[in-house]
């Protein structure tokens, strides 16, 4: 009995030896399928991935034009590459519906881009050349190049950052951005009105000098992080102007960084239109260089010789040194109101009455 058992051990053994070269023999194999397999399935998901995206593309633009836009390019190539799927569009042109708020935007070349491993961020490209004209009461031609300009997109936010922008306008008056950079951000709606966060950043912006803007043409930064409250208006018109307004529309601007001239101010407050479509702002500021500005404002005519020095001595009373020894600050109260911008009680401008397309002067006040 004890030698039988033994047997079967041995045999058993000896079986089990026999089977686990086979066993090893077969990992060099496996592995060698998964090294062949895996960039076969990954070229199969990058171009399932640039298929779909083409086709979503083609969607778009069938909808765009079912709604009654006008979209249009010389050419068309779409590239696909399991790393990334590339739409590139030639002279796109795409213009509104006919109407009185009709427009026609254009731009040398578009590049739209989307990666497998992203498929839920677009890319854009709108380096170059663009072009908007609107057909209104006052037609308006912009056109702007850039030597950077790349967007990132998704459903619900977008990213933007363009260097070297230049904007001239039907008149060949020119303004020129050295950065920009910018993000928009939808929040559900929900039971309330909709809400929409932004946040532009601008640097070195210089207008163009016949607009013979206060301070002068230069203003060296401007950044504004803000929430749009209720539907952005759908035209530049007075009526969705008035309309946005009397549904609840605001802009409340959670701060505020402005270098213009020689003054800075930073602060935050609310802004939006009254019933003339004239702007109605109130913010809590921190100001320097306040009587440089007076003194400029003075100089250019803006401000009578009497009032510029009532505005100095209230202003040196409000305002305070900050311990380090710099400058004066004036914290105070700003509001823009029936086009009289004020500092406090103090109004220091009178400000030029702001024309909607397809709309009449507000009466003067």
């Amino acid at each position: 009995m004890n030698s039988e058992l033994a047997a079967s051990s041995l045999s058993a053994d000896v079986s089990l030896e026999r089977s686990r070269p086979k066993r090893r023999r077969w990992l060099p194999v496996l592995a060698a399928a998964a090294v062949l397999i895996a960039p076969v399935a990954w070229i199969g998901y990058g171009m399932v991935v640039g298929t779909l995206f083409s086709q979503a593309i083609d969607r778009w633009i069938a909808d765009r034009r079912a709604e009654g836009y006008v979209v249009s390019f010389a050419a068309r190539e779409d590239v696909r590459r399991p790393w990334q799927s590339r739409a590139v569009f030639v002279e796109p042109v795409m213009a509104a519906p006919p109407g009185n708020d009709a427009w026609t935007w254009r731009a040398g070349r578009v590049v739209a881009t989307l990666n497998p491993l992203r498929p839920q961020q677009l890319h854009l490209d709108l380096r170059g050349r663009h072009e908007v004209v609107a057909d209104r009461s006052r037609p308006i031609r912009l056109v702007g190049e850039a030597g950077t300009f790349a967007v990132v997109a998704t459903a619900t936010d977008a990213t933007g950052a363009a260097t070297d922008i230049t904007i001239t306008d039907a008149g060949d008056h020119r303004a020129t951005i050295a950065e920009f950079a910018g993000t928009v951000q939808a929040e559900a709606a929900g039971a309330g009105q909709p809400v929409t966060h932004a946040t532009v950043s601008l640097t070195d912006i210089v207008f163009p000098s016949a607009w013979d803007l206060p301070l002068g043409p230069a203003v060296s930064r401007v950044r504004v992080v803000a929430a749009l409250t209720g539907a952005p208006p759908d035209a530049a018109t007075a009526p969705a102007i008035r309309a946005w307004s009397d549904a609840g529309g605001l802009v409340e601007v959670e701060a505020v960084d402005i270098a213009y001239g020689p003054a800075t101010l930073a602060g935050n407050g609310t802004f939006t239109f009254d019933a003339d479509g004239q702007p109605l702002a109130a913010f809590s500021v921190t100001m320097r260089g306040f009587l440089e500005a007076v003194n400029a404002l003075r100089d250019r005519g803006l401000m009578r010789t009497e009032d510029a020095f009532a505005a100095r001595f209230i202003l040196s009373a409000m305002a305070r040194t900050p311990e380090d020894g710099g400058p004066p600050e004036l914290s105070a109260g700003l509001s823009v109101q029936d086009r009289e911008l004020s500092i406090g009680p103090l109004v220091l401008l009178r400000l030029p009455v702001l024309v909607w397309p397809d709309s009449a002067p507000p009466p003067a006040r």
